[in-house]
Order: C-alpha cells, then sequence, then structure tokens
C-alpha cells in the first residue's frame, strides 16, 4: 500500500513487477488506485499472487476507468470465471490495453466464453496468453470462432490445454480467416504428428484471396513446441504450405526419426 501511494505521482517508473509476493485483496486494491492516479505506468506483473476472483475486483474496476496501462500479467494465479465476466468488461470500455497475460490460471471453457464479449469487441489488444487453462477441445472451437472474427489480435499463445487433432481443425479455420493474426502458439498440446497435418492441410485449403483480392490471413509464425511429426509432415511444410503461404514458419516440432535416433543415442 505504500509503494502503491509513492508511485502515484510518480513521473519515472514505466514498469512495476510485484510477482511472487503474495499480495492480498488491499494491496490489490490500492495497485488499482494507482493506476487512475499514475500518469506513467505502462506495465504491470501481478503474478504467482495466488490471486482469486474476488481479489481482483477492485483492480479490473480501475481498469474501466481511466490508466495508461498497456500491459498486464496476471499469470500463474488462481482466476475463474468471476475474473472472465469483469475482465471482458474491461476489454470493451478499456482503449489502452494491449498485452495480457492470463496464462497458468483456471478459466477453462466457462471462463473463456465468459471472456468472449470483450475479445470480440476489443480494439487495442493485440497480444493474448491464455495457455495452460484446460481449455481442451470444446474451448478451441470457440478460440477458432474468436480469432475468425477478431481484428485486433496480433499474437495468441495457447499451449498446454489438452487440445486434440480435432481442436487443430477448430483453430486452423479461424486462422485462415483472419488478416491480422500473425503469430500463434499451439505447443506442448495433445494435436500430435495427425493434429499438426489437420491444421496445415485445413489452413491451406480454407486460407487465400477475399472477394477484395486481399489476403485472409497474414499468418507468418505457428508454434507447435513439443510437437513430434513424421518426415511428411515435414515434406507438406515445406512444400505445398510454402507455396502457398512463402510467409509462414512452422517452427518447434521434433521430426520422429531424429527424437528415436537420439534415444538410441541415450
Amino acid at each position: 500500500k505504500a509503494l502503491a501511494k509513492g508511485l502515484e505521482e510518480n513521473f519515472s517508473v514505466r514498469e512495476l513487477d510485484l510477482s511472487g509476493n503474495m499480495l492480498g485483496q488491499n494491496a490489490i486494491c490500492s495497485i488499482g488506485e494507482l493506476l487512475n492516479k499514475n500518469q506513467t505506468l505502462e506495465r504491470l506483473n501481478l503474478s504467482r499472487n495466488n490471486l482469486t476472483d474476488p481479489d481482483v475486483e477492485s483492480l479490473l474496476a480501475s481498469l474501466c476507468r481511466k490508466t495508461i496501462l498497456k500491459e498486464l500479467d496476471l499469470s500463474q494465479n488462481i482466476l475463474c470465471d468471476q475474473f472472465a465476466k469483469q475482465m471482458s468488461i474491461v476489454l470493451e470500455k478499456n482503449f489502452v490495453l494491449e498485452k495480457l497475460l492470463i496464462n497458468s490460471n483456471q478459466l477453462e471453457v466457462t471462463g473463456l466464453q465468459a471472456l468472449l464479449p470483450g475479445l470480440r469487441k476489443t480494439k487495442t489488444l493485440s497480444a493474448l496468453n491464455i495457455s495452460w487453462n484446460y481449455l481442451r477441445d470444446q474451448g478451441a472451437e470457440i478460440l477458432g470462432e474468436l480469432i475468425a472474427g477478431n481484428r485486433s489480435l496480433v499474437e495468441i499463445s495457447a499451449c498446454g490445454n489438452l487440445f486434440t487433432p480435432q481442436a487443430a481443425s477448430f483453430i486452423a479455420k479461424g486462422v485462415a480467416n483472419n488478416s491480422r493474426l500473425k503469430v500463434l502458439r499451439i505447443g506442448q498440446n495433445l494435436i500430435r504428428n495427425t493434429g499438426a497435418f489437420e491444421f496445415v492441410n485445413v489452413f491451406i485449403s480454407e486460407g487465400g484471396l477475399s472477394e477484395s483480392g486481399m489476403p485472409t490471413t497474414v499468418l507468418e509464425i505457428l508454434d507447435i513446441n513439443g510437437t513430434i511429426v513424421d518426415e511428411k509432415f515435414k515434406e507438406l511444410v515445406e512444400t505445398e504450405l510454402s507455396e502457398r503461404f512463402p510467409s509462414v514458419k512452422v517452427v518447434n516440432f521434433s521430426l520422429f526419426e531424429r527424437v528415436t535416433a537420439d534415444r538410441k543415442n541415450l
């Protein structure tokens, strides 16, 4: 509270890292008041504080009022549905926030649904990390629909959400019809080689040119870290995908034969 009070009229601090401090509801309330008075703070890290939905209510209310905060990190807390509902309202009313990290919470599908209205209406949010939130395939379907309709997000991370090969198809359809998204990270899921194939094939078939002649997709990076693929997938990426969409790079996958060879050498 004393720190927040001292920073209210500070004109030099642009970034505040309070991660891992076990902050309580009163401390978060003070930080919310700080955001409405301070004219320089652009980045705030509140990760690893075991924050629950009631803990952040006052903070989110402050974000609906005047603030210049551009980046908010609420990762590795215990945030659920009620937080998502309030955060959705923030995204509708806030015209400054550009980056939101809410990875490693407990949103699940219901939380993502609650967040949807704001994600659909936001005009400034360009980066979203919703990794490790137990979204599963139903969440992937919602995410795919969101991506198709969103026109502000440039980067999305949705790693470790228990997505299967079917989820890869849902997301690919959205990405192929989004003219803004450049970076997508869906590694550490359960999409496997089958899902990687499904993503690229759907992306190739769905993506193209709009009626106005503009590309329906501008994707540059597809990160499938931790996914083991075979030579056929690598060939698909290097031939058909490369020919149709030369700007797209698929990164951080592991080849099955190489993994097998590495294990033999152990």
